[in-house]
């Protein structure tokens, strides 16, 4: 429910505060206590919806949602990875997931093998990490390196 909940507020744009920080706190407690994990598609629906409404005034709960995620990165097949939004993976995700993100990409082939529209999110993140974080990308292995420029070039 707490999922639902702020990705409504997401969709309508309603960026409360203290809405937002409410259902963060709820949300951080749930992640941290409880044992039964969202499945991987509704975890990054409400990454999705966190990066919309730039929800970032609460530094705890962004550490523990971000760690949380990449502990949980493994469970991404392609289709799961073409649905993370560029604005989550630019401006949320730290250059640690940020990297983990992109090699399990790189090692799903996500976006090449269902339908055209999914490679989409993966070429409008492709084309903002090359202009804004340029350095991150000379970093990454060969392989997410040739990931990348094929994701480019179609």
């Amino acid at each position: 429910q707490l999922c639902e909940l702020i990705r409504l507020l997401a969709r309508r744009r309603l960026r409360e505060r203290n809405y937002v920080d409410m259902v963060a706190a709820h949300f951080l407690q749930k992640i941290r206590v409880t044992d039964d994990a969202l499945p991987a598609r509704l975890l990054i629906k409400t990454a999705n919806a966190f990066a919309a409404l730039e929800c970032r005034s609460q530094p705890k709960f962004v550490e523990h949602f971000l760690r949380h995620f990449e502990h949980r990165i493994e469970e991404l097949d392609c289709e799961t990875c073409c649905m993370v939004s560029p604005l989550f993976v630019a401006n949320y995700m730290s250059d640690a997931l940020r990297r983990a993100y992109l090699k399990r990409c790189a090692e799903t082939q996500a976006g090449f093998q269902g339908p055209e529209y999914e490679l989409r999110h993966l070429a409008c993140t492709e084309l903002v990490l090359r202009k804004e974080h340029h350095s991150f990308l000379a970093s990454l292995p060969a392989y997410v390196g040739r990931y990348l420029e094929k994701v480019r070039q179609h």
